[in-house]
């Protein structure tokens, strides 16, 4: 790991210094200089950092996609209920616009069976009006008969009691 790394890398240093100071070797505390500069230590740190950033935008992204998974289910789930509701109403439309038709059909039945009752009724009503006539005559006639009948009848009753 990196902390057993720096450690080894520590004591490397210490190492190289004090061997350096005891030979009194310059090259070898020129050595444990330089070694203790890492120039890769910045671009190991800017690398940590990276590779921990990039851990906590997984972790994100992966709550996003459950979020994303969970909202696209429940989106699933009502587009499912909206469309057998859709499918339901357009049922509706088609049983009604059958019945629409029926009924225009219907109507148009009806109507002609209306014109020819009114026809019907009219005349009837002509032929009433002409027998009421044909009657009334009648009636008048069969009146004045029987006042012509009633008017012999006494003729003759007269004439018999003055003959007997």
């Amino acid at each position: 790991s990196a902390a057993d790394a720096e450690g080894v890398r520590g004591r490397v240093t210490d190492f190289l210094e004090q061997e350096g100071s005891r030979l009194k070797n310059r090259d070898l505390a020129m050595l444990a200089q330089k070694f203790a500069a890492d120039p890769f230590v910045k671009v190991k740190k800017l690398i940590g950092d990276l590779i921990m950033r990039l851990l906590e935008e997984a972790n994100a992204d992966a709550e996003h996609k459950g979020f994303c998974d969970k909202e696209l289910g429940e989106s699933k789930v009502t587009r499912t209920k909206l469309t057998e509701s859709i499918d339901g109403l357009t049922a509706d439309i088609e049983g009604g616009k059958a019945s629409i038709t029926q009924m225009t059909e219907d109507i148009a039945q009806l109507s002609e069976d209306i014109a020819a009752l009114d026809a019907s009724v009219k005349e009837a009503t002509t032929l009433r009006v002409a027998e009421k006539e044909k009657n009334t005559a009648t009636i008048k006639d069969a009146v004045e008969a029987q006042k012509a009948v009633e008017a012999a009848v006494s003729v003759l009753k007269d004439f018999y009691k003055k003959a007997s």
